[in-house]
């Protein structure tokens, strides 16, 4: 009896700790990066379904003063900016749109990948692109997926680094993507990774770039959520498995 009590609590204890991951937050925010093609503000590139589209033109702007461009999606404002080319030359510094490169990519994803805010840099020394998430909690950890594909990249492998940005008040882990044209991208997780920041402002501020191969930077879109607390209810749950088998065990004898 105690052998089968013993074993159903650890049989118990471990389906809930396999069940921990799956405790996932549904996300605050979801951005996807756009190009108004012929720089048209009336026509944006296609927006990933479940995401906010943010569209801009290539070059972002002006290199005087550094181009800059911010949206507001409810209690969220986002702010992207790109490093310059050399000194003050922001012309690599924009919005794509491969929608010709990305056509054999399935269309309930394609939206995603096929546009970017992209550094068009054949430069490995740290320059890249920046966001800015304005509104979240400070001192509260976040948990952001990053995308980077590029379908017109068919000839260098680009691992892009993405986390806090330099000088800012943001900390927290760095992960990595390597960038390419194949394989085609086939779910919503392929050239992804995802990092948890916070930052002791309501500002959090992640930089990325291309560490190898002069492939650029290419940023398809974020999605911003909390990052889920599954502890206490695990540990609620294991108390409440344990309080039903000692009465099991209680009412047997």
């Amino acid at each position: 009896m105690k052998t089968r009590i013993v074993s159903s609590i650890a049989t118990a204890i471990a389906v809930l700790v396999l069940q921990m991951p799956s405790v996932v937050a549904v996300p605050l925010l979801a951005v996807d990066f756009g190009r108004n093609v012929g720089n048209d503000p009336g026509a944006p590139s296609p927006v990933q379904p479940g995401f906010n589209g943010m569209a801009g033109n290539f070059p972002l702007g002006a290199d005087s003063p550094p181009p800059s461009l911010s949206a507001t999606f409810g209690a969220y404002t986002v702010t992207v900016s790109g490093d310059p080319y050399h000194a003050s030359d922001y012309s690599r510094v924009g919005f794509e749109d491969t929608s010709a490169a990305a056509s054999g990519i399935d269309p309930s994803i394609r939206a995603l990948f096929e546009d970017a805010l992209i550094n068009n840099l054949d430069l490995d020394d740290g320059s890249g692109v920046n966001v800015s998430i304005q509104g979240v909690t400070p001192n509260t950890p976040y948990r952001v997926k990053l995308w980077s594909y590029n379908a017109e990249n068919a000839f260098y492998a680009t691992p892009t680094s993405f986390g806090p940005r330099a000088g800012s008040s943001t900390s927290g882990a760095s992960g990595s993507v390597t960038q390419f044209a194949s394989p085609l991208p086939t779910t919503l997780d392929d050239y992804s990774t995802t990092i948890v920041v916070s930052s002791t402002t309501n500002v959090l501020d992640i930089h990325g770039a291309s560490t190898a191969n002069y492939g650029g930077t290419r940023l398809n879109g974020f999605q911003l959520s909390a990052v889920p607390e599954p502890t206490g209810m695990c540990v609620a749950g294991i108390g409440a498995v344990l309080f039903a088998c000692l009465r099991r065990r209680h009412v047997a004898v």
